[in-house]
């Protein structure tokens, strides 16, 4: 996701201006990691644009493969809520867990924020390829909670435009927090 990466960006950038050091993520201790590991890898198909039936014959076994996946890293999150920015984290993180479960597997997509975004040509190539088997167009009446799918534009330009959720924002703020806090002083744990 562009927006995490900015965010990523900005805090290495803040934290080193504010006299932090990376060095200091070293010291950070994370719970549960495994769980963290295990459910990226569970997306891999997913990420590099591979459609799921490919690696998954039956394709409910595989929309239930991204629930469980999303679920380890959001545990993994609630288990690490004690660093800074995890509580935007999770809260992000359940939101998008609470729209893609409750539709089955696939992000709620506002067809209307494609469509600002300049992303339509895009949206019907991924379409007929079958690479954004993980979304789902939302239509009234027919998707759950579509008001925490992606509805966001971010007309960026051909390469960084995108359609984001209210939880994508939360947990780029999560991100930010954490990388520039983590950066300026040695974390402690307690």
């Amino acid at each position: 996701m562009i927006i995490i990466g900015f965010s990523l960006l900005l805090a290495l950038i803040g934290g080193w201006l504010n006299g932090g050091s990376l060095l200091n993520l070293e010291k950070v201790k994370f719970k549960s990691v495994l769980f963290f590991i295990v459910g990226l890898m569970l997306q891999i198909p997913l990420r590099f644009g591979i459609p799921i039936d490919d690696y998954f014959p039956i394709h409910l076994l595989g929309n239930h493969l991204y629930i469980l996946s999303l679920f380890l890293i959001l545990f993994t999150i609630i288990m690490n809520l004690r660093l800074p920015g995890f509580k935007f984290l999770a809260l992000g993180a359940s939101m998008n867990f609470l729209a893609i479960t409750a539709n089955g597997g696939r992000m709620p997509l506002s067809y209307k924020a494609v469509e600002i975004a300049g992303m339509m040509k895009d949206l019907e190539i991924a379409l007929q390829s079958g690479e954004w088997v993980h979304f789902a167009i939302s239509k009234p009446g027919e998707t759950l909670f579509p008001f925490l799918g992606d509805i966001i534009p971010l007309p960026l330009g051909s390469f960084f435009s995108r359609v984001i959720s209210p939880g994508d924002i939360l947990i780029a703020l999560g991100v930010f927090l954490f990388i520039f806090y983590s950066m300026r002083k040695p974390f402690t744990t307690t």
